[in-house]
């Protein structure tokens, strides 16, 4: 068999004809379309579904089945499922809805973000910068005449608090949840209207303990001063001493439950008194000695029994003995159980005493002071754990419980007060509360009405209060959108 022929074909070379063919094909189509547009013949869109055509621009047919555009000239694939653009056009319409969708979940991240480092919106989210929200008849580049309305973001730097640097260099800061009281001491311009003159007179003590009173809370180097001098000197008689305890007792407890009446009569009273002389029985813990001091302090200040200008002259004497009695044996090292109750006594009598209006030293920051360092010399005895866990023996477990848990309120009401982050954190804390029970118990009062009440302001504090300060104070305080 002869071998196939391996020459190639010849390609075929365009002839005169085809391209007149050609040119009469586009001239053809010129033509229809043009009869179309006249109305003279029905739509390419009818005409591929062979339906009738009113021969309209556009017809009532594509009218009908939303695709207007497409009239006269225009018409879909031919398909499968092209009979109803609907059908064709679903599934972009499902996609246009996530676009959407992840676009304003984009948009709201750049503005949080934007909102982090600037107060001026990102370019980005200014209003229809493309006019692509404007209508189609009246879409068309933007004219300098024409209002620019921006919406700025919230403003974060009110949220964040205030922040006031004096001219040397010293700065006080305010959070968000501050009071508008804490402006006058940030201006620092006091209204003479407002001083009260019970508590402008300082009593006159002797140099060695204004010098100890001036270095509260830290030992002085060289002090001669000890306790016997300040238990002679400084204690009043015993019927004076009953009348304050009583005072103290009628007037603190329902607020402050640290200092009980039986610590009182039963510990420090005995302690300083023999057969109502006053004596020293112990030395090792002059922070004993410095709480019964400030005890008798507040209950000077507090005492409605008391003239009028005499009140602030004692409970200011006794002040300064506490002090110089806390002074003698440093606090940051081996604190006691006293040592914080009398570090908690000195907040509350600075809060009521009313310093910062008689143009003395600020009451509100030396109250949030002592509470903080009190606070965190409890983290140094533990007491935020639970004692019995700790083996101990049920009355110091009690003690330490209504210390820890009344230290808690007054720290989460001071943080709140001067908008400053809160020095406890519940997840760290096991410590019962007074009574029994914790944090994270779900209440029932049942039959012990007494001992609900009786720790219903612990409760308070940790179930609602912390939150609370925990959340506002943050550096990203939570939005209302957070909550339903």
């Amino acid at each position: 068999m002869p071998p196939a022929s391996t020459k190639p074909k010849l390609k075929h070379k365009p002839s005169r004809g085809d391209h007149e063919e050609l040119e009469y094909d586009h001239t053809r189509a010129r033509e229809t379309e043009q009869k179309r547009i006249r109305g003279q013949m029905s739509c390419a869109e009818c005409t591929r579904l062979k339906i009738k055509c009113d021969k309209r621009i556009p017809c009532q047919s594509c009218r009908r089945r939303r695709c207007v555009a497409l009239c006269p000239n225009g018409s879909l694939s031919t398909g499968l499922g092209t009979r109803s653009v609907l059908a064709a056009t679903e599934p972009l319409y499902h996609r246009i809805n996530e676009l959407s969708e992840r676009i304003q979940q984009l948009e709201g991240a750049l503005s949080e973000f934007q909102a982090l480092h600037s107060t001026e919106p990102h370019p980005l989210l200014l209003p229809d910068p493309f006019g692509a929200s404007q209508p189609e008849d009246d879409a068309g580049p933007p004219s300098a005449s024409d209002p620019v309305i921006i919406e700025h973001p919230p403003d974060f730097v009110e949220v964040m608090g205030t922040l006031s640097v004096s001219d040397s260099g010293a700065s006080r800061f305010f959070g968000p949840t501050a009071g508008s009281h804490c402006l006058l001491l940030i201006d620092n311009a006091l209204s003479e209207d407002f001083v009260d003159d019970s508590y402008s007179e300082s009593p006159e003590l002797p140099q060695e303990i204004e010098n100890l009173t001036a270095a509260f809370p830290f030992k002085p180097a060289h002090s001669t001063l000890n306790m016997e001098n300040l238990v002679n000197n400084y204690l009043p008689t015993w019927q004076r001493a009953l009348h304050l305890t009583e005072a103290y007792i009628e007037q603190t407890t329902p607020l402050f439950q640290s200092v009980s009446r039986d610590q009182i009569l039963n510990e420090l009273l005995p302690a300083y008194y023999v057969n109502g002389v006053p004596h020293v029985t112990q030395v090792e813990n002059p922070h004993q000695l410095g709480l019964l001091f400030v005890i008798f302090a507040t209950a000077a200040l507090l005492d409605p029994n008391q003239e009028p200008g005499s009140a602030g002259v004692e409970a200011e004497a006794y002040h300064k003995a506490a002090r110089a009695a806390i002074c003698l044996r440093s606090v940051m090292q081996k604190p006691f159980l006293e040592t914080i109750q009398v570090l908690h006594l000195l907040s509350v009598y600075n809060a009521v005493s009313g310093n910062e209006l008689a143009g003395k030293e600020t009451s509100m920051e030396t109250s949030w002071s002592l509470v903080v360092l009190a606070a965190h010399l409890a983290h140094t005895l533990g007491l935020h754990r639970d004692g019995l866990r700790l083996g101990m023996p049920a009355d110091i477990t009690a003690r330490r419980r209504m210390i820890f848990w009344d230290l808690f309120v007054a720290d989460v009401w001071n943080c709140l007060e001067a908008g400053r982050p809160p020095t406890f954190s519940l997840p760290y804390i096991d410590c019962q509360f007074p009574g029994g029970g914790s944090p994270n118990d779900k209440v029932h009062i049942g039959t012990d009405r007494q001992g609900f009440c009786r720790s219903w302001a612990f409760r308070f504090a940790s179930s609602r209060v912390a939150d609370v300060a925990a959340r506002a104070l943050a550096s990203d305080p939570p939005s209302y959108s957070t909550y339903p």
